[in-house]
């Protein structure tokens, strides 16, 4: 083999190898960013205590859960919502439970919010000053995006309830 053909072979080796790591970078990158787009624009939903505002202090009313969307619209296919007290060495006690199959949909931004109320008979803050128990709350959410209703997502959230704080605080939240 002379010079010539070597250099033709060698160009030829590295054109290809080049071809070769060109598809594979636009095959991943196409694939990042499409798994970019859908995480930037799905929707988050999540759970929290509703907040009223009375002479500009923020006041949380304890029986009231808000439910909320971020970035995208969304239906609700099931929902749970779970009080407990919880006492050391005793099995938890459920005082609450509201259950609901395909809730509707929910739209970020909404001015028609979604709120789960509780009795106050059955879940308040005198209550909870006065039983010695802890409160659980606990929150189940299954929702699909309307853009793409195959793709099942979820929250959970548990948070226990501080008389001293007169707050539900965070104990675990999770969002797949």
């Amino acid at each position: 083999m002379d010079f010539p053909e070597t250099i033709t072979t060698i160009s030829l080796i590295l054109s290809v190898a080049s071809l070769c790591i060109y598809f594979f970078s636009y095959r991943d990158t196409q694939r990042l960013s499409i798994m970019s787009l859908n995480r930037a624009h799905r929707p988050y939903v999540f759970a929290r205590t509703f907040t009223e505002t009375v002479d500009g202090k923020y006041n949380q009313l304890m029986n009231q859960t808000l439910i909320s969307v971020y970035n995208a619209p969304s239906f609700i296919k099931k929902r749970k919502i779970t009080i407990l007290k919880r006492q050391k060495g005793i099995q938890d006690e459920i005082i609450f439970e509201n259950k609901d199959d395909g809730s509707g949909f929910i739209y970020p931004l909404d001015t028609i919010l979604q709120i789960v109320l509780i009795d106050e008979t059955i879940l308040s803050h005198d209550l909870a000053d006065k039983d010695k128990k802890t409160f659980i709350r606990i929150v189940e959410i299954e929702y699909t995006w309307i853009a793409k209703e195959a793709e099942t997502y979820y929250f959970k959230s548990e948070d226990y309830y501080s008389v001293k704080y007169k707050t539900w605080q965070l104990i675990s939240e999770n969002a797949t």
